[in-house]
Formats: structure tokens, sequence, C-alpha cells
């Protein structure tokens, strides 16, 4: 708090020293790329939002989820279960899952190489140029299956002469960050880059009454290699090397089972007693109502490797901008994980999984004519992955179905393996038709194939005379064929406005049940399909010191593929995956920028999100061949985001103080369909930074989340039919565990920056 408080302290006198600067400055030009071609974001006929390299430094933006709201609509958690994980969700349309043999419905492109899975999109925000987010659906520009949007991440270029910056940050819970960048000139016509980043925190906030040990602590070491070359005719060729070690632990998860759960070992002469839930038994559970105390006594060590090449080429052959984009991901990791957040022995996890995906796109540009611009490419993608997961259970809650008085059973464990080789080949075109002065037509559309070949084994448990489940192996292969498209116009009225109108459809392609307890729960399930209609206006106004735009729309997601428990054609209940539901959602945009005075620089943003389950179908339990279609609220959709920040400048001798402020609000939303503790409440949180530059130096104190202010971020429930399948005199699957992921509290601290002259 006595950080705080100096901060604080900073920031009012500082304030009481603005003065109102006379001369009004204009916006500054930013350029968009997500349209296939480099253009003014202004002109964009899109909802797209570009994020400097600057804002990121003064709004201490460190990683892909600290831009929570910063654009309307995003909604960016933690996924506990995978490395530098990220549920991304954008417009209401979202995507949340451990597994790597799940596309994400947000693309995360790094320098061209889309990330094919959910880990690691949560991307350390060091030595990237700009950050691009473009909104609805994105696979005709990106290449890769992008249906509620992209994120573009850009890196810079080596400079070709010899300079050198470092960036060392200290905080709270013994947090300190240190990021370096040298560029460097090999020879006339080669310019080389090294980076390195080491970001470190113990997690203090978050005590674990079993042990000493620290939760949630950050352990994380990059290094990155680029090099450059480009010749006298205009080829050039960037080759990227990047190096990511993780030693983090794996996020603690806060116990918040009920009495109907397993973990609470009931009395089965008495069910509703609670006597025997581990929240009686031991009083310094998090029941209690603290969000920050913790009895996870199962290891939470973690291991991360994450290696990237890429090499991209662009010329000019035979009128056209080629551009070949190739990229290798490799990413190996192992984790424990205690399941049940207590301090006894009851289901933990420990996991291990490669992942390889190679990549390369060839594109290109051209013009037929003055009035009509076209692209065209190819698109080539294969990855492929091996998963080792073990569940332990000490306690024998799964030998009824958890539907009998469970004993004391050591070594009690579920193996299961899975493979998956997928290989994805698209073809695609754009063009761009120029009517008049004023109007443009454009018009694109990709065709994709996706084979799937997938290989799982469950060793069942084995515990006569409760239970026998015989090993599972399933072997599956599947292709979709699946096309996107996008048509849209624009109208510029004058040259501070232009109005645009566009159609897209793109897809998340279907796959395999990597979770399968059976044959039957293995099978695989169907493309999900999202379509969106969008009309907008992009304006100036002021002489070009406020830029408003906004852009209202309708998306609807078909064949949504969702987790549910199902009753098979044998009679046992068992979790599945399949094409169950369809969401309808409808909402606005508005994003302002605001030059207020030279000094004065102020930025907003407003999200609104009308989402609903048109259809959740789902099978009664209790009556076979009974279809329900019950009510949901999506996950990840927020009704209202606001975002606002301002950045104030006052020179100063030689140097400026800059002062930043922001602040983001969130309505209620949903991060699990069904449980209660399920629902983020409404949130506001702060943060702030005070800078002084000075020649080569910038001194930054720095406070995230201002207000600590402390919620729920994630909840989860397992349940039996995950892991046996029920018998078929059950109506209903019983929770083994209800646990949850909080979000970080607040981190204060102080940085500098010394970028000299060399």
């Amino acid at each position: 708090m006595a950080c705080v408080r100096l901060f604080l302290s900073v920031l009012l006198s500082l304030s009481a020293v603005l003065s109102h600067a006379e001369d009004n400055s204009p916006l500054k030009h930013q350029e968009s790329s997500s349209s296939g071609t480099n253009r003014d974001v202004q002109w964009t006929p899109g909802s797209v939002t570009v994020i400097t390299r600057e804002e990121i430094e003064a709004t201490f933006r460190r990683t892909l989820e600290d831009l929570e709201g910063y654009v309307p609509g995003l909604v960016i958690d933690p996924i506990s279960g995978s490395p530098q994980g990220a549920a991304i969700g954008l417009r209401g349309i979202q995507s949340n899952n451990s597994s790597q043999g799940f596309e994400p419905s947000v693309a995360v492109i790094v320098d061209g190489v889309y990330i094919g899975t959910h880990d690691g999109q949560n991307q350390q925000l060091f030595d990237f140029e700009t950050i691009e987010i473009a909104r609805g659906p994105q696979g005709m520009f990106t290449s890769a299956p992008a249906e509620g949007g992209a994120i573009y991440l850009t890196r810079s270029k080596p400079t070709g002469e010899l300079g050198f910056k470092t960036r060392l940050s200290a905080g709270d819970f013994n947090g300190n960050n240190l990021d370096a960048v040298l560029n460097f000139p090999i020879m006339d016509n080669l310019a080389g880059k090294i980076s390195v980043s080491q970001q470190k925190r113990d997690g203090a906030d978050l005590k674990n009454l079993v042990s000493d040990r620290r939760e949630n602590s950050i352990d994380r070491n990059s290094f990155g290699l680029s090099l450059l070359w480009q010749n006298d005719i205009g080829v050039t060729a960037q080759y990227s090397l990047d190096i990511d070690r993780d030693d983090s632990d794996t996020p603690a998860l806060l116990n918040l089972s009920q009495p109907s759960d397993l973990i609470c070992v009931p009395d089965p002469t008495d069910p509703s007693s609670t006597a025997n839930c581990a929240s009686n038994q031991d009083l310094r559970l998090p029941e209690s109502g603290s969000r920050q105390r913790f009895l996870q006594n199962f290891s939470n060590d973690r291991e991360y490797e994450a290696d990237t090449q890429s090499l991209t080429i662009k010329g000019d052959v035979l009128g056209h901008q080629i551009t070949s984009t190739t990229g290798i991901r490799s990413t190996k990791t192992t984790s424990n994980q205690d399941l049940d957040a207590t301090s006894v022995d009851k289901h933990s996890l420990i996991e291990s999984n490669d992942y390889d995906q190679v990549s390369t796109d060839l594109r290109a540009q051209g013009i037929y004519s003055d009035n009509l611009s076209y692209s065209f490419g190819l698109y080539y993608f294969t990855s492929e992955y091996d998963v080792l997961r073990q569940d332990l259970f000490v306690l024998d809650t799964l030998t009824t179905g958890g539907r009998g008085a469970p004993g004391t059973l050591p070594n009690q464990t579920q193996r299961r393996t899975s493979n998956q080789e997928s290989t994805t080949i698209s073809a695609y075109a754009h063009g761009v038709y120029r009517w008049d002065d004023q109007w443009n037509f454009d018009f694109g559309i990709r065709a994709s194939r996706y084979d799937k070949d997938f290989r799982h084994q469950v060793a069942g448990l084995n515990i006569p005379p409760n239970l026998t489940l015989l090993n599972t192996d399933v072997r599956g292969s599947k292709d979709f064929s699946e096309v996107s498209g996008t048509v849209g116009f624009d109208y510029r009225v004058d040259d501070l406005a232009m109005v645009y109108g566009r159609y897209g459809a793109d897809h998340t392609p279907g796959g395999f049940n990597d979770r399968a307890v059976s044959v039957e729960s293995a099978g695989h399930y169907e493309t999900t399909t999202t379509h969106t209609v969008e009309l907008g206006l992009k304006s100036h106004w002021l002489d070009n010191r406020l830029r408003l735009n906004m852009a209202f729309y309708n998306s609807y997601q078909r064949d949504k593929a969702e987790y549910y428990p199902e009753r098979l054609s044998t009679g046992v209940i068992e979790y599945v995956y399949d094409n169950i539901a369809e969401v309808d959602v409808r909402g606005f945009d508005l994003e302002l920028e605001y030059v207020v005075t030279n000094n004065l620089y102020l930025r907003g943003s407003w999200g609104h999100i009308n989402a609903d389950y048109t259809r959740y179908e789902i099978t009664d339990l209790t009556v076979p061949g009974t279809i329900l279609d019950v009510e949901r609220d999506p996950e990840r959709a927020p009704a209202n985001t606001f975002y606002v920040n301002s950045l104030y400048t006052i020179p100063y001798r030689s140097g400026a103080f800059n002062i930043y402020l922001g602040y983001q609000y969130f309505d209620e939303y949903r991060t699990d369909l069904d449980l209660p503790i399920g629902l983020v409440r409404t949130f506001s949180t702060w943060d702030a930074s005070i800078e002084y530059q000075w020649q080569d130096y910038t001194v930054r104190l720095f406070s995230q989340n201002l207000n600590d202010k402390r919620f729920i971020v994630n909840a989860n429930r397992t349940f039996d039919a995950q892991f046996v399948t029920v018998p078929q005199t059950a109506t209903a699957v019983q929770g083994i565990t209800t646990v949850a992921d909080v979000n970080r509290p607040r981190y204060t601290g102080i940085e500098l920056v010394w970028q000299p002259e060399l």
C-alpha cells in the first residue's frame, strides 16, 4: 500500500502543474496489413485497431493478456492447463481448450506465422513494432481459420545500423524484467538483430497453507535472432529464430467444490450432509471467503519449450509482388496439476505433450488495370501432436461411478495417449474493383481441405468387482472441405469520412475428441462456421485531431461444438464433443482518438455485445430419446466493455514527463455455461504510469490493476462421466471437483529504459 500511496501522490503532484498547450496536433498515420495489403487503417474497410510500440510501452502492456478490453469486445483469460495459453473472445466468438487438437476461434499470428493451438497465444509484448486486432471473420486474409477475428503481431525489423536498447524493471512480488535488443550491420545488404528477455515473479500474493512454496511464480526466458537481406532491385529475405523457455509454476486453482461434488466424499447414508466436505475438515480452505489462500499439495512443476523459425521472402516477379512466408514451430511441455485443489491427494494430473507445425503461405499481388487490383495464393499447413495424460485418483471415488461409499485405493491411475496428424491446403483469391473516386468493391474466396488422422488410447481403470473398463484404442481419419469468403464495399464520402459494408464467413475445422473414454465418445465432430454482416463508419474531425470509428454487426455461429454429457447407444453416459449449438451475436464497436492539444492525447472504446444461444440441444438423461433445448449464455461475451486512457506530456528542462492513466470496465460475463461461480461479476480496473524521458533514458513508475480488483476468471467442474462410463441406471452425471483461477493482483514497480545513440 505504501507504493500505491507514493504513486498516487506523485501522480497528483504532477497533475497539478499541467499546462494547456496552444497548438493543435494531428493524429498519426497508421498502416494496416490485415486485408492483405498495406494501407492506411482509416481507409481499410473493416473493424481494425492498430496499437503501436510506443503505446505498448507507455501503458506497460507486457503480455497479450494485458490488452484485454483495449479494443471493443476483447476478452483474454489465461488457461491454467496450457502454458502461456489464452482463451480469447472477440465480439462474443471464443474458444477455450487446453488440447492441442483444437484450433482457436481467434487466430494469433506472429510475423505471418499462425499459432495453431491455444498454447503460446499469450505472447510477451517485447520488440513488437505493431499489434493489429481485426474483428470479424478473417480467414480470407490470414489463410488460417479465424472465425472470430485475428491478432497480428509484427516484430521490429533489423535496422542495418548499430543500435542498442535495454529495458529493466522491478516490482512487487520480487518481480523483475530484463529486455534487450541489439541491431548491427553485417555487410552492405545484410543486417542482424539479437533480442533477449527475462521475466521473473514469485507470486507471493497467493498463500499456500500446506507448504511454504510460492504459487503462480513466473520464470520465463526468451531469445531472438533476426537476419534481413535486401538487394538493389527490391528483393528482401528475413529469417527469424525465437526460443522461449518457461519454467513458471502451473497456476494454482481455487477449490470451490459444492456438497454434491465427490471431492467432498459425502456420507452415503445422508447425501445432504457436508460434514465430510474438505472445507469443513480443514477450515483453511478458500471456501471461508479468501481468494488468495490455497491448499494444493501436489507438484506444480511445469516446463515449456517453444522454438519458432520463420523465413519471409518478398520481391517482384512478372509485375507481381510475391510474398512467401514459411514457419516452423515446435513445442514441448511437461506439467503437473493439482486438480482437486485441496491438501489431500484426490485428483491430480501429470501430462506431457509434443507439438510440431510447418506452414507456408505463398501470395501474389498484382494490378490488372487502373480500376482492378487482385491477390491470390496457396497456403499449406501441417501439424502433429503426441500427448500422454495420467489422471491420478488416490481415492476410489470412481469405482461405482461415484454412487457408493468410496474407499482408499492407492495408485489408481487412468492413462490416455493421443496422436493426431493434420494437414491443411488452401487456395484463395481476392480482388478490389475501383468504380470511381468514391466507390470501391471487393470480393474474395478461400477453399480449404483439412485432413486429420487420429489415434487415441485409454488404459482403463480395472478395479474388480466394482468396475472393469477395457482398454480403448480408437483410430480415425476424416477430411473436411470448407469454403470461406468475403464481399464488401466502401464509399469515400470525402477526405475525412468513409462508409463501408462487409459480409464475411469463416470456420473452425472439425476434429476428434482426445478426451474420450470409449470408442463411441471418440467420434468426430463437424466444422463450426460463423457468418458476419457489418456496416461501419470511419471519420476524422476537427482538422484531423479527432478520429471516430464505429461499426454495427450481426454474427451467426452455426454448428458450434460443445463438450457435454450424452447417453450413448449402449445406454451408458459419457462426455462427448458434438455440434449441438448455434449462437447469434449482435452489437456495435465504437473507437475514439482525440488529440486535445499537443500535450494531451485521449483514446477510448466501447463494445456492446448481445449474444444468445439460439440452439443448445442435449439429450434428456432421465428420459431416453428426449431432446432438450436448454437456455445458455455464451461465454466471454460481456454486454458492455469500456476503455479510456489519457496520455499527457509536460516538457521539463531538456526532457519531458509523460503521464498515463487508463480505466477499463467490464459487464459480467460467463466463463462456464452451467456453474454459478462461472459468472465473472461486473468489474473495473485502473492502470497508471508516470515517466520522464531525457536524452537516451526513460524512467517509468507504473501500476497495473491499481485498485487491486480480484475476481475469478475461469471456472471448471470435472464430472465422473469424463473419466468413466456412468452405468445405464444413472440419470445424471456427478461432479468430482469444482475449481477456478483468479486474476492477477496489483503490480507496481519502476522501469528504466536506455537507448543510446551508437
